[in-house]
């Protein structure tokens, strides 16, 4: 196998195999599949959704970070706002492992709903940023690229790039949705967890940190063919050696 062939396979995800799935995580598994066919259908992104609780909470339904807390890590105005959206959550805790999952479930599909994308590898982009950092963020981003003539329906190399946030924030904002749609989303696919591949035809491209189409990457790596050698032309009948069928007998004393 060409060498090239590695390097582009390298750059397809980040270290997933440096991870693992905590054993806690299997007691939700079955909850995460039927609330994520719940929301989206049988075609699901469940490995995203999976890796996405991996990277809030690493299946810990009891922690706590400054601004959120559980299992799915809402804080308080997004907690009111499911369960003002959505009856089917009865008002529940943040701290309930099976009201976090539902919740979470439901409002990655209402953040798809409301943010337009030019496609659903786009789509999911925005919808974890804004799970991540608000809504509203986005929203603003999305009008700072339309203000500077980008699209503001494009998320990778475009909206993600764009930002009036503090440094800090911006770049934990950049890294949640890479770092779940590229790396974890395939730590939970490869464990079978099932569910669409998101993104399934792109990746980060290492040399210029961009997300680009996996088949751009093996055009870029491939090693150049080289050019198939001129054929000599034809050499043309020497002069030294008479065509002994066309010259006189005695011109070929000489040769012989």
């Amino acid at each position: 196998m060409y060498r090239w062939a590695f390097s582009a396979l390298a750059v397809l995800c980040f270290a997933v195999n440096a991870q693992s799935i905590p054993d806690n995580a299997y007691r939700y598994k079955r909850s995460v599949i039927a609330e994520a066919q719940y929301v989206f259908g049988l075609d699901a992104p469940v490995s995203m959704l999976a890796g996405q609780i991996h990277q809030e909470s690493t299946w810990r339904p009891d922690v706590c970070s400054p601004y959120a807390c559980g299992l799915s890590q809402f804080t308080d105005d997004t907690r009111d706002y499911v369960n003002n959206k959505f009856p089917e959550l009865d008002d529940g805790d943040v701290m309930n492992p099976k009201w976090a999952i539902k919740a979470q479930a439901l409002y990655m599909g209402d953040l798809k709903r409301r943010i337009s994308a030019i496609d659903e590898c786009n789509d999911y982009g925005f919808s974890l940023a804004a799970y991540n950092g608000g809504a509203g963020w986005i929203f603003r981003e999305k009008n700072l690229v339309e203000q500077q003539g980008g699209n503001r329906d494009q998320y990778w190399n475009s909206v993600e790039d764009v930002s009036a946030r503090a440094d800090w924030a911006k770049e934990e904002n950049r890294h949640y949705p890479r770092k779940i749609i590229f790396s974890l989303q395939y730590l939970y696919k490869d464990d079978g967890w099932g569910g669409i591949e998101v993104c399934g035809d792109r990746a980060v491209d290492q040399e210029s940190d961009s997300i680009v189409f996996k088949e751009k990457i093996v055009e870029q790596t491939q090693p150049p063919q080289d050019d198939e050698p001129e054929k000599p032309a034809p050499s043309e009948p020497s002069d030294s050696v008479p065509d002994k069928k066309k010259a006189p007998w005695w011109q070929f004393w000489k040769h012989w």
